[in-house]
């Protein structure tokens, strides 16, 4: 109703779909609400596992009809579509939480974008980069003149010879708890994975490819001492 309107002016929308998120689904279809009582039994936490599960399809269900419809518009060829999550959900330790670590369960999320004539179709980048890029991105994709935006656009993936880039392939990501002194950080750097407490210098060391729960803490073993020299002298390379 709301694009019908426009008359074939530009605009900018942002929608915001909370469906995947607890108590996970319609008033109908959510679960006990008991269930987020602790200890769960195994069968409790499948089921809300199973529950997470069905509001990602639903949700992916619901955003294809909305661009289903969009697509029958005169300026539908002409218009940017940018897919993201906020944040991921921890379901492998069975918490079912967000915001309390920098995990990949947390910060590994979808990145979606179509824009015809500018982002080929099919391309598939495997190369870590930061949301906090996305303004940019847009930036340069839609408008013309000076860049007022922070971050790098990701334009410089977006052709059908583009290929991974290790200089590229360095990416941030930083949690402060809200009433406690705790900042945790954490760097992508190929194949690896590293946090840090800024306050207390905890840190671990993931290669988070060929063990995506991370599960298995690297920083303590003596065959992977550089590798965890390495990504610390990364970290500090984003001046806090």
């Amino acid at each position: 109703e709301w694009v019908s309107g426009l008359e074939g002016r530009p605009f900018f929308a942002l929608i915001n779909f909370m469906d995947a998120h607890a108590p996970y689904g319609r008033p109908e279809s959510r679960p006990d609400l008991r269930l987020w009582d602790r200890p769960r039994s195994p069968a409790q936490n499948e089921e809300l596992a199973g529950a997470y599960a069905r509001c990602i399809r639903e949700l992916d269900t619901g955003v294809g009809a909305l661009l289903d419809n969009l697509a029958t518009r005169d300026w539908w060829s002409q218009t940017l579509v940018i897919v993201v999550a906020d944040h991921g959900e921890v379901i492998s330790d069975a918490s079912f939480d967000h915001g309390n670590d920098l995990i990949m369960e947390e910060i590994h999320v979808p990145l979606i974008a179509r824009l015809p004539g500018k982002i080929p179709a099919g391309l598939r980048i495997d190369t870590p980069v930061s949301a906090n890029d996305i303004a940019a991105t847009i930036e340069e994709l839609t408008m013309t003149g000076q860049r007022i935006f922070p971050g790098r656009s990701l334009r410089r993936f977006m052709t059908s010879d583009a290929g991974p880039d290790a200089a590229d392939a360095s990416v941030m990501s930083e949690l402060e708890f809200v009433g406690k002194p705790d900042l945790l950080r954490s760097i992508v750097v190929g194949d690896f994975h590293y946090i840090r407490n800024m306050e207390t210098g905890a840190e671990r060391l993931f290669k988070y490819r060929e063990d995506p729960d991370e599960k298995r803490d690297l920083a303590t073993l003596p065959e992977n001492r550089p590798d965890l020299e390495r990504m610390r002298a990364a970290l500090a390379t984003h001046p806090l």
